[in-house]
């Protein structure tokens, strides 16, 4: 080999070399691809959140909305969020390291499902945390990655990550929602008045603490394990949903009343329709001297209940408005149990 050729190829791998060297400064000082934090300056500001947006697909967004001391759902009627679930995902979001780069090119991000959001599956979200009118994160959640860890990528950036932590972000709408709309012990509930869309009115009361069915003036037979599933029906009840401008006959909703014996009463109208169970409630109170405490508890509740139009599981159509033929027993177990 003659010496000008040995000086050019020198001079050529000088120049690779050269050029990996000033590759790896460019890379080391671009921000987003050195590691450390996805969002570095979150976390010392998430007192500051104001605004939570999440994007849980096409057609479907939920804006969380501090309103002083609380956090609301702007879509579904300014109705209470779920805190626990809002802060486990901002802390999750600000503790989040980028662990391992992933791709940049936008052909590649449904692997990860962090693609854009409107063009996203079932595996992507979009969530932007805002504190007024600054942004202080916006990113697109996609698949669950290596041990449980999520894939993410900034909206402004084209780089992909899997970060260090698992970021939560259920789909169901009641997942963002303070679902529990009520806890009333069921030995707290002294009768139960049903009125049905036809007419049929059924009362189920509790004497010698014993419940009973009644209709008219005369006592029925009845299963006494359904009588309790019927007084047991506020002792847990939860939200699946709040619609609003619900287009329906009201002539056609049921009409219940759980009576408490210390003088609470909780109200519900209620309709099924479309495989859905849809509920209105409102507190009230009987007696003549209520006490302070539960004045403030029928207040706690219709605050809660805010003339909403709330789904509930489809199950417990039968337990608001049961039937006298569902609550009664058969002939014959009637006539063994005398």
């Amino acid at each position: 080999m003659n010496r000008k050729r040995i000086i050019v190829l020198a001079g050529t791998a000088a120049a690779v070399v050269i050029a990996a060297v000033l590759l790896t400064l460019d890379q080391r000082e671009e921000p987003g691809l050195s590691g450390g934090r996805l969002f570095p300056e979150l976390e010392a500001r998430l007192n500051d959140v104001t605004h939570f947006t999440v994007r849980l697909g096409r057609d479907e967004t939920l804006n969380l909305q501090r309103s002083d001391d609380r956090w609301l759902v702007a879509e579904k009627a300014d109705y209470p969020a779920n805190l626990s679930q809002l802060r486990k995902v901002l802390l999750a979001l600000a503790r989040t390291e980028k662990l391992e780069q992933k791709t940049s090119n936008p052909e590649y991000y449904e692997r990860l499902g962090v693609q854009d959001i409107d063009q996203g599956g079932e595996d992507t979200r979009l969530l932007r945390v805002a504190a007024d009118q600054t942004t202080l994160a916006e990113v697109i959640v996609g698949k669950s990655g290596d041990g449980g860890k999520s894939y993410l990528r900034p909206v402004d950036q084209p780089v992909s990550w899997l970060g260090s932590e698992w970021i939560d972000v259920p789909r169901r709408v009641n997942a963002w929602l303070d679902a529990q709309l009520l806890a009333i012990d069921s030995a707290r509930v002294q009768a139960v008045e049903v009125v049905h869309a036809d007419g049929q009115q059924l009362r189920i009361e509790k004497q010698d603490g014993r419940l009973r069915l009644v209709s008219g003036d005369r006592e029925l037979p009845a299963r006494a394990d359904e009588l309790e599933r019927v007084a047991a029906t506020l002792s847990s009840l939860s939200l699946q949903d709040i619609v609003e401008d619900l287009d329906s006959d009201e002539s056609v909703w049921r009409s219940t009343r759980f009576i408490t014996g210390d003088g609470l009463i909780i109200a519900a109208q209620t309709l099924s329709a479309d495989d859905q169970l849809y509920a209105r409630l409102t507190a009230e109170i009987h007696g003549q001297t209520p006490g302070e405490d539960l004045q403030n508890e029928a207040q706690r509740l219709n605050e809660r209940f805010g003339g909403r139009t709330f789904v509930l599981a489809s199950y417990l159509s039968d337990r608001f408005a049961p039937t006298l033929e569902a609550l009664q027993e058969p002939p014959a177990e009637a006539a063994q149990s005398e």
